[in-house]
């Protein structure tokens, strides 16, 4: 779970609760470098004035540059509740225009099924340009993963593994963080599923 080596990249860190925590290491290690790539933060959870974690190094961030954009998502703050997947659809324009100019897509924090809420998300949004076919959008989705290039990043931090993470063990580069997450789950299946995915 790391950083593209190309500091010039863009980066989309999507987390929800504690799973915003990596992505505060990811933006002090580009402070750090210099790096001049733009960096956009989806994060979420129940509610503003008790979860909103790192509000202030966030907001420290973006008034110096470090952080590009950030967009939350409180569910409980309102009576219609709104996750991170909403927020990634209502800026589903430029998160297209980013994953053309070659950002790296981290996911981290798959509370109660939000992985699979923001894989969903991300089908249509892909699927938004090739007139709604999310048959397209889920296999471009998957050419990300199985291009090998790390552009899509989940991070394997549950007590039990979903199908999303599963399939996408395999974006992982260093082999050790594969032997590590497999050792740690294979008791879900997770060999025979990534088995199937390579057939």
């Amino acid at each position: 779970y790391a950083l593209p080596a190309d500091g010039n990249r863009p980066i989309i860190m999507i987390g929800a609760g504690t799973g915003v925590a990596p992505y505060r290491g990811f933006i002090e290690d580009r402070v750090e470098t210099g790096a001049k790539g733009k960096s956009w933060l989806f994060f979420g959870e129940r509610n503003y004035t008790n979860d909103f974690l790192y509000q202030l190094e966030w907001q420290d961030h973006l008034a110096s540059g470090a952080l590009t954009k950030i967009d939350v998502a409180f569910s409980r703050d309102q009576p219609e509740k709104i996750y991170v997947q909403h927020r990634l659809w209502q800026q589903r324009q430029e998160i297209l225009t980013w994953l053309d100019e070659g950002a790296h897509l981290y996911v981290c924090g798959d509370e109660k099924g939000m992985a699979k809420d923001v894989d969903n998300t991300l089908v249509k949004i892909l699927a938004e340009p090739l007139k709604g076919d999310e048959e397209a959008g889920r296999a471009k989705l998957l050419d990300m993963v199985k291009r090998f290039d790390g552009r899509l990043i989940p991070d394997m931090s549950n007590e039990r593994m979903s199908d999303w993470e599963a399939l996408r063990i395999h974006v992982y580069r260093d082999p050790q963080v594969v032997e590590r997450v497999l050792r740690r789950y294979e008791t879900y299946g997770v060999t025979q599923v990534m088995q199937q995915q390579q057939d």
